[in-house]
């Protein structure tokens, strides 16, 4: 039981670690985005 119990644990922290990173890399993924998006709005205000 206890060893069902801990097997139980380390699938929860697993899964939350996946989680976590997942949406680490989310987050980063549209903060480039945003910054990318930025850039580029200010290069073409500067050329017209």
């Amino acid at each position: 039981m206890a060893k069902l119990k801990k097997w139980f644990l380390q699938e929860r922290v697993f899964y939350l670690l996946q989680e976590v990173s997942g949406n680490l890399m989310l987050m980063y993924i549209l903060s480039s985005g945003i910054q990318i998006v930025c850039y580029y709005i200010a290069f073409c205000h500067h050329f017209w």
